[in-house]
């Protein structure tokens, strides 16, 4: 299968209302459309790695989308366009945003973990609301008094 990201109709420089793109996976003997996913603008090449396709797009969302369906495991919004690749390290994905911002997301660990649940959208007032599992274990020594 061969992942491909689509910017918008054309022409794609446009900076009209209402602009869109999408995602979509071809069967690679064929050429043929197994499915596609609307999303935002996107100059963000499409990053597989272990069954999931991970881009971004100019509304500042990255997508975690199931290889083998095209269907969206989860969204991050970030406060700027992700016009760069996505890149996957570990149980982290990394991306840069518009906002100023390098984003590590550890969203699938915790969905991996039972936290949050696969259609969980994690953002600046949902993350902290969540319960991790060893918040309780930490003791702190703050603040540092000398000896």
């Amino acid at each position: 299968t061969v992942y491909a990201s689509f910017m918008n109709r054309p022409p794609c420089n446009a900076t009209r209302s209402g602009l869109d793109g999408q995602v979509v996976a071809f069967t690679a003997n064929t050429g043929k459309v197994r499915w596609r996913r609307q999303l935002g603008p996107s100059e963000s090449s499409p990053v597989v790695v272990d069954g999931s396709v991970y881009v971004g797009d100019w509304n500042g969302d990255v997508f975690r989308i199931d290889a083998a369906t095209g269907r969206v495991r989860w969204r991050f919004h970030s406060d700027g366009k992700v016009k760069g690749a996505v890149a996957v390290s570990g149980n982290r994905v990394f991306f840069g945003s518009y906002d100023s911002k390098v984003y590590a997301l550890t969203a699938y660990m915790l969905f991996l973990n039972g936290i949050v649940g696969e259609d969980a959208q994690m953002n600046a007032q949902s993350l902290p609301q969540l319960k991790m599992p060893n918040r309780d274990g930490f003791i702190s020594d703050w603040p540092v008094r000398p000896r």
